[in-house]
């Protein structure tokens, strides 16, 4: 069982290393729309870039955004009500906006979530920003730098299974991203 655990550490590491060449100042971002079949984990890499996952499309999309370095030391920001907030900015109600992630650019002191609007067949995916002063707004997926990592075996997008235990393993096969 620890070998099998360890392959898939290993494979994970691998993956993580080509996402990260990728990210360099050689990759090949391209400029362009963003569109998200679903969302997923996010992390934050070097020079405002930030991961998004996308389970159903299958992939992890590098997004340079415009963070530059904050002055602000203090590391702290406090905002109540975050998931009224962010339904608001999205204009929906508070039971149809689900928070799946978050991450933090150290750098620039900005907070980033993945967001559902929706449910089922509906629903829609959205990167929102909260900064310390507590200003709220959907990140832009419009005319943006972007790279796209394709996972190269994902499982197949379609239901499998019976009962309760019916799912899309697709969705399944991100489930966790980091910068290393």
């Amino acid at each position: 069982m620890k070998t099998i655990q360890r392959s898939i550490v290993g494979l994970f590491a691998a993956s993580l290393a080509t996402i990260f060449v990728s990210t360099t100042d050689a990759a090949p971002y391209q400029k362009g729309d963003v569109k998200l079949q679903s969302i997923g984990p996010l992390a934050t890499g070097p020079d405002g870039v930030l991961f998004v996952s996308d389970p159903k499309a299958a992939c992890i999309i590098a997004i340079k955004t415009a963070d530059k370095p904050s002055d602000n030391t203090s590391g702290n920001f406090k905002v109540e009500g975050l998931n009224a907030k962010v339904a608001a900015v999205l204009g929906a109600s508070v039971d149809q906006v689900r928070i799946i992630d978050l991450a933090v650019d150290t750098s620039s002191q900005t907070a980033y979530l993945s967001v559902i609007r929706g449910q089922g067949a509906n629903a829609n995916a959205a990167v929102v920003s909260v900064h310390p002063s507590g200003k709220i707004h959907v990140l832009s997926l419009k005319n943006v730098q972007h790279a796209v990592a394709k996972l190269s075996n994902a499982p197949a997008d379609q239901e499998t299974g019976t009962g309760r235990r019916r799912r899309n393993q697709r969705m399944e096969s991100i489930t966790d991203i980091a910068f290393v």
